[in-house]
């Protein structure tokens, strides 16, 4: 087999970001609950991608137990998300705040487990993304609430370059 199971759902992690970004260039105003659904998705692969390194024996000596928390945060993110969806004209403005709380919980995560790594290898990509991640939920509840197409155009730059860091991450690590 040419990739393992964690690089595959890296790489579907990924595919996954390029959708969202697709989505936005091309129904900016009518992807609202796809977009949400298809954060939740995003979170929710993410999440079991973390609880699935962090069951899985690898050959680095990995903090699986911030990744495992991770996951879990995650997922209950992408519970939440789904539930937001479901009466979206009462619940959309929750949505923000879910995003930049999520964003600075994973991205502090991920700071926590590149400097706790013994490694060199891909942590700094892990650093990049964890600050880019608190960076972007700071950001997210400090900037005025944007429309609906300036905060889709945000959330995809967002979770494109996140996929990209995380795929990164996942072959550099493999690669070793």
């Amino acid at each position: 087999m040419l990739f393992g199971f964690r690089a595959m759902l890296a790489l579907l992690l990924g595919l996954t970001s390029l959708m969202m970004v697709i989505l936005a260039l091309a129904l900016p105003r009518t992807t609202t609950i796809i977009l949400i659904q298809a954060f939740a998705g995003f979170v929710l692969l993410d999440g079991l991608l973390c609880l699935a390194t962090a069951i899985r024996p690898v050959h680095l000596p990995t903090p699986r137990g911030l990744i495992a928390l991770e996951g879990v945060v995650e997922i209950i993110t992408a519970i939440v998300a789904f539930f937001l969806v479901s009466n979206l004209d009462e619940r959309a403005r929750g949505i923000l705040p879910l995003v930049a709380t999520w964003a600075i919980v994973t991205g502090i995560l991920e700071l926590a487990w590149a400097l706790s790594i013994r490694v060199s290898r891909g942590r700094v990509l892990l650093v990049i993304a964890g600050i880019l991640s608190i960076a972007f939920g700071v950001f997210l509840f400090g900037a005025p609430r944007p429309d609906l197409l300036t905060a889709m155009w945000r959330f995809a730059v967002y979770i494109l370059l996140l996929g990209v860091l995380r795929a990164l991450v996942t072959f550099n690590a493999r690669g070793r």
